[in-house]
């Protein structure tokens, strides 16, 4: 009888997943940010860090969307961004290049490693998290494979995780208060929620924007905030 029951709560789980959920349009601003790309919550939770592909710039946003301040970093072809608390600064990931580069606040460059992983140059890496428990960190790859890299904290690859429920992938972010992963696809318009193994726990359709290219999560305000790079968009969902 335990086994039905355990098998039965595993089907409907199942389920729950492969339906798409609805999300609430909060708010929607245009921000003067040339091809912005990724998200991600500053340390305080206060603001949200995006890059620009276009000039390698980073940029705080308040949480309502408007650009606060910018920053040249040494990177180009910017395609992700993450807070590092043990570094006490940041981290950001190159797409043709496929390189990490790590920074102190005040932008001075750490550390960078490229990081060896096949694929087309304009089809690399596009988004960057980190989790602090176990000192990992998480890059998408685009497609050809649709992949999230697992990264230990000396910038070696220590997994790959593959990810075929989307036609691409854009962008990662990992939820430290719930332990969940929120992933985006712009060419499927759907953002994932997954546990620490990347199973699909819920997925959201956002027909509204263009081309998602950044994800952030307040699980505290349910909140999901997303960027545009085509049209160089904000939004805040609630789910």
């Amino acid at each position: 009888m335990k086994k039905i029951i355990f098998i039965s709560i595993l089907l409907c789980q199942q389920l729950l997943a492969s339906e798409k959920q609805n999300l609430k349009l909060i708010k929607s601003v245009t921000v003067k940010i040339p091809e912005p790309s990724a998200l991600s919550f500053s340390m305080d939770q206060e603001s949200l860090l995006t890059v620009s592909d276009q000039n390698g710039m980073a940029y705080s946003l308040s949480l309502e969307g408007a650009v606060l301040t910018q920053h040249q970093t040494s990177g180009s072809d910017l395609e992700g961004i993450v807070t590092h608390d043990d570094l006490k600064g940041f981290c950001t990931v190159s797409e043709r290049i496929r390189e990490i580069q790590c920074y102190d606040q005040k932008w001075k460059l750490l550390k960078s490693k490229k990081i060896p992983f096949p694929g087309s140059s304009n089809a690399g890496f596009e988004g960057l998290s980190y989790n602090p428990l176990n000192r990992h960190f998480y890059i998408v790859n685009e497609k050809s494979p649709t992949s999230i890299i697992e990264i230990n904290d000396e910038l070696e690859i220590v997994k790959t995780h593959q990810f075929n429920h989307s036609k691409d992938l854009s962008d990662i972010y990992f939820d430290s208060i719930e332990q969940k992963f929120w992933i985006v696809s712009h060419e499927s318009n759907m953002i994932f929620q997954t546990d620490l193994s990347f199973n699909i726990q819920n997925k959201y359709s956002i027909p509204e924007v263009v081309q998602a290219e950044g994800i952030a999560a307040d699980s505290i305000n349910k909140k999901i905030y997303i960027i545009s790079d085509k049209d160089s968009k904000f939004f805040i969902f609630g789910y």
